[in-house]
């Protein structure tokens, strides 16, 4: 099994065009090609910084007069370095393409991945100016937060209002709690139906 991250830019259609699967682990492109790896996945940032980076340590063997293999190690250590990292890479400058991740997926290649993402993304998700947490109106990947983790509160008169309800609910959300269905209750970290 492989583990894929799905990343989502919020401006994005939603029709699916928006996704990226990024896979974990070794990158074997990265590790063969090096910088033609780098300008294939257009990640101009990281691309910069290694041709600088070679370019120096160039300079740097050249005017030290090291034996002549030390450039070559840094050189394939430079490619190993990128076959370990290049995929973190991708996500770092996914990041700063204001992409966001929201899911992990497990499974034998990206078309699996896909159909498994797919199958289970309910429409456009959407991150909340108010509170910072993931709210999705159809119940997509993340769902609304509960109404209330302690039932509405009461006025004096003994009937919940909307208004204190809404404010309970913002308290909760201040409080950093992650969103669950209304269907759900947490027992240790493993969340269950209620019956």
């Amino acid at each position: 099994m492989r583990i894929y991250t799905v990343h989502f830019r919020k401006d994005a259609p939603a029709d699916g065009e928006g996704f990226v699967f990024v896979r974990e682990g070794f990158t074997w492109g990265g590790l063969i090609f090096g910088w033609l790896w780098l300008l294939y996945r257009r990640l101009w940032i990281p691309l910069i910084l290694w041709i600088a980076a070679a370019v120096l340590l160039g300079a740097l063997a050249e005017a030290s007069h090291v034996d002549e293999a030390v450039p070559v190690i840094v050189a394939f250590a430079m490619q190993f370095w990128l076959g370990f990292e290049g995929n973190d890479l991708r996500r770092w400058v996914l990041d700063r393409k204001a992409y966001v991740e929201v899911d992990i997926v497990a499974a034998s290649d990206r078309a699996d991945a896909e159909r498994i993402f797919f199958s289970r993304w309910k429409g456009p998700v959407d991150l909340s100016e108010a509170t910072g947490n993931w709210v999705s109106p159809s119940g997509g990947v993340w769902p609304k937060r509960p109404k209330s983790l302690n039932g509405p509160k009461k006025g004096k008169d003994g009937a919940g209002g909307a208004e204190k309800d809404s404010g309970h609910r913002e308290a909760g959300a201040k409080q950093g709690v992650w969103p669950r269905r209304d269907d759900e209750r947490v027992l240790g970290l493993f969340p269950k139906p209620q019956a």
